[in-house]
């Protein structure tokens, strides 16, 4: 992919005053919680034609998702403003674009010509690895899978929903359809 992208013209010349205009992505991982996007993120930006954003998701073009926090088309755009000349392959690591409905066509809008690599994984591992995580962070307070499983219905109704997880824009303990592909 590096090849192909190299021949192109990433960096943009104003027409009015030849000044350089800020580099935009060009490729996407999109995928599922717990299918290996940060892992193949950290192994492309390792190649040096390749520039991934740190944070690694910044989740800007799923604007029908609710997050702590969201940012500007500014502060998004800055963060590739240390994509450089010799950088063919400017790129963002958002899994959750997946399931998002309004992410793809905003990207198709916004980028030019993007690339998307998308990582899947068997629902059944991934659901299974996204509760240990959960756990793991204190978003999740039920030991059990299988409990954890069978409190979704009631987490849907605001019951017996993990105290982390009661802010807005944290995960929804809705297994089936965080894991849905």
């Amino acid at each position: 992919m590096a090849e192909q992208l190299r021949n192109a013209d990433w960096m943009l010349h104003d027409a009015n005053d030849g000044s350089m205009k800020m580099r935009k992505p060009n490729f996407f991982i999109l995928g599922a919680p717990k299918c290996g996007t940060t892992s193949l993120a950290a192994w492309l930006s390792e190649h040096p034609d390749v520039f991934m954003t740190d944070p690694k998701e910044p989740n800007f073009f799923n604007s029908d998702r609710k997050y702590i926090f969201s940012l500007s088309q500014a502060e998004y755009e800055s963060l590739f403003q240390e994509a450089g000349p010799d950088h063919h392959v400017i790129g963002e690591a958002s899994p959750s674009y997946l399931s998002s409905r309004a992410a793809l066509p905003a990207i198709l809008s916004y980028a030019e010509d993007p690339r998307f690599v998308v990582c899947i994984r068997n629902p059944v591992d991934m659901t299974v690895s996204l509760h240990g995580q959960l756990l793991r962070m204190g978003f999740e307070n039920e030991i059990d899978f299988e409990k954890a499983w069978h409190l979704q219905n009631t987490r849907a109704g605001g019951r017996a929903v993990p105290i982390l997880s009661q802010n807005e824009g944290m995960y929804e303990f809705q297994y089936r359809d965080i894991c849905l592909l």
